[in-house]
């Protein structure tokens, strides 16, 4: 597929900054009170600023309420992390290295303070040889 074409717009770009934390947030947690997630933030915003945060993620389909914890409201993301992910993936390639892909990992590896271990790098390896042996049938 051509970058940019016949593609849905990823579900979580074009979030406003608290939307992104709020929603990072509810990723590293998988369910919270609005409360909760207040403690988790790293900037401290208003309770009522993170409330207000989630009403507007439930009307844009991306959180929604999982159940109560006491008298108040649990929140979890509607889309799972690694569709997230991979939407959001696809937007970073097709935005910033015009959908090719060996100029996004060339970036990434040339990245100065990347470390990477033996093993990593031997899962990284296992992935290609994988990718190759998919595009040539074998």
């Amino acid at each position: 597929m051509k970058p940019g074409r016949n593609r849905k717009r990823p579900p979580l770009v074009g979030l406003s900054g608290r939307e992104s934390q709020v929603m990072a947030a509810l990723y590293r947690l998988g369910t919270a009170t609005a409360a909760r997630l207040l403690e988790a933030m790293p900037e401290l915003p208003s309770y009522s600023a993170v409330r207000s945060t989630l009403r507007v993620l439930q009307e844009k389909g991306l959180v929604t309420v999982s159940g109560m914890h006491g008298t108040a409201k649990e929140y979890a993301p509607a889309v799972r992390r690694d569709r997230a992910a991979r939407s959001a993936a696809a937007h970073v390639l097709d935005t910033f290295f015009a959908g090719d892909v060996r100029r996004a990992v060339t970036s990434l590896l040339d990245e100065s303070s990347l470390e990477l271990s033996s093993k990593e790098l031997e899962r990284i390896e296992a992935m290609i040889v994988a990718a190759e042996r998919r595009n040539t049938g074998r």
